[in-house]
């Protein structure tokens, strides 16, 4: 009689049968791909390698981008912007893929044959430069704190909800480089806090532009630095009483850091703090002294498609600058989102 693996068996003989088994199904187990790879092509993007695959749908939470990028977490830092030619990348395969001869005749369409034995440092230079505009609106509230440096007496200035727009033109030079040029307008409309006190000059605008270089660390850390002409509120008080609100352009020099701590594809979680440093400027008989500010922030990033990202942050912003006749200190806190578009390819 056969002996098999059952009850009767005795303990070492069934663990020996499980053993056995065990290594009959492994290698299957081990060389089950869960992925395939290709070859990038000159002029190919992620989401046409998609598609040349009919992995679809490509964008949204759950779609084969956000799979690819998985696979890819070189290519996170770009969200697949920039992908190497003749570099071979993982794809994700679909329940239902397009058979190879299609795939192969397609790739024979394109132009002429490309050999692997291309040097590493022609792919590094490979990948087209391209251009992002970014707008970005939102509210935030202002507050104005002095405090007259020979008296000691304090002042406190509120601001209504102050809306604001900005523009940022952002030319993508490489996988991790970035420069951009940008202007941003605020309304602002401010108020005393304490009843009675006439405000001159109380509302207006403020205007920032500037330029701006960025570079990804790494895959979860950028580093930016602006430059900028930004218009900056102040106060002083008039010999016939109350106080008038005036604005001065300043030249700012801001470094700021972004850290993306959490990442669930389509999604991003960064926070963001820098500071800046505020040069000297005056402003009728007021010399403005240099001074500084931080800023922080919480950011949530979507990729809604290739090189289309929508996102919304929560900051504050403090400044501290002193005055011939005032020690001033600004306070910001708001909401702002914005979207951002690839504008045209070199």
């Amino acid at each position: 009689m056969k002996k098999n693996c059952n009850r009767n068996v005795s303990f070492k003989k069934r663990a020996l049968c499980i053993f056995a088994g065990s290594l009959l199904i492994l290698p299957g187990s081990l060389n089950a791909e869960t992925y395939r790879s290709h070859q990038v092509r000159k002029g190919e993007t992620l989401s046409e390698v998609l598609y040349l695959y009919n992995l679809t749908p490509i964008y949204g939470r759950n779609g084969q981008l956000a799979k690819a990028l998985v696979l890819n977490p070189h290519l996170k830092s770009s969200h697949g912007n920039f992908i190497r030619p003749f570099t071979w990348i993982r794809l994700p395969i679909a329940t239902e893929e397009a058979p190879l001869s299609a795939i192969e005749e397609s790739r024979s369409v394109s132009s002429e044959p490309i050999s692997v034995s291309v040097p590493e440092e022609r792919s590094e230079n490979s990948a087209k430069a391209f251009s992002l505009w970014e707008v970005e609106g939102g509210f935030s509230y202002l507050a104005l704190h002095g405090v007259d440096p020979i008296d000691g007496t304090r002042g406190d200035l509120l601001s209504e909800v102050s809306p604001s727009v900005a523009v940022r033109w952002k030319q993508v030079w490489s996988e991790s480089f970035r420069s951009s040029l940008f202007l941003k307008l605020q309304s602002y409309q401010i108020e005393p806090e304490a009843s009675g006190l006439t405000l001159d000059k109380a509302q207006g605008a403020l205007s920032s532009f500037g330029l701006g270089v960025e570079s990804d660390l790494t895959s979860r850390l950028l580093a930016k630095v602006d430059i900028a002409f930004s218009q900056t509120l102040f106060y002083r008080g008039l010999s016939g009483g109350g106080l008038e609100i005036f604005k001065t352009p300043l030249l700012k020099l801001a470094p700021q850091v972004e850290y993306v701590f959490l990442e669930k594809q389509p999604f991003a979680f960064s926070v963001l703090g820098g500071g800046s440093v505020l040069f000297p400027s005056s402003y009728d008989s007021v010399t403005i002294d240099g001074g500084y500010e931080f800023e922080g922030a919480l950011k949530i990033t979507q990729l809604v498609r290739e090189k289309t990202h929508f996102y919304c942050k929560l900051g504050y912003r403090e400044r501290h600058q002193n005055m011939s006749i005032l020690d001033l200190i600004e306070k910001e806190m708001g909401g702002f989102c914005g979207l951002s578009w690839e504008a045209f390819r070199d």
